[in-house]
């Protein structure tokens, strides 16, 4: 069952440096947090539930495994090198180089639809013959 955040609960989040925003329904937290939080769960093996506590969560108004899940979430976003999910976790965060690839991708995808249209062409006037 999803929690819903009164507005007690989205004002005590809201005073936490670690949340970049909040609503009643989600929590978002701050990209340094993710990385400090990965980092200190793999390097310092304290728990979830720890490392969220000594950042000054609640864990009444989070959840008590919420924590778990996050980090579990984080990590494995991480692993899978999901960049959607990721985009805010990664410190290589270069915003030009990833628009470089991406225009890279498409001018080899117009060459190759330019490609294909080309040869679909070809097939189009010998079956005219």
């Amino acid at each position: 069952m999803k929690r819903i955040l009164t507005e007690d609960n989205l004002k005590e989040l809201s005073k936490n440096k670690n949340v970049s925003r909040c609503s009643s329904k989600s929590i978002c937290y701050s990209k340094k947090f993710k990385q400090r939080a990965i980092k200190e769960y793999e390097e310092s093996k304290i728990t979830a539930i720890e490392i969220f506590e000594n950042a000054g969560f609640d864990l009444n108004i989070i959840g008590v495994t919420r924590p778990n899940k996050l980090m579990n979430q984080w990590r494995n976003a991480i692993k899978t090198k999901n960049k959607k999910n990721i985009g805010y976790i990664e410190e290589k965060d270069n915003k030009k180089l990833r628009s470089s690839k991406q225009v890279k991708m498409l001018k080899a995808t117009i060459k190759y639809l330019e490609a294909e249209n080309r040869f679909l062409e070809q097939l189009r006037a010998k079956r005219k013959k």
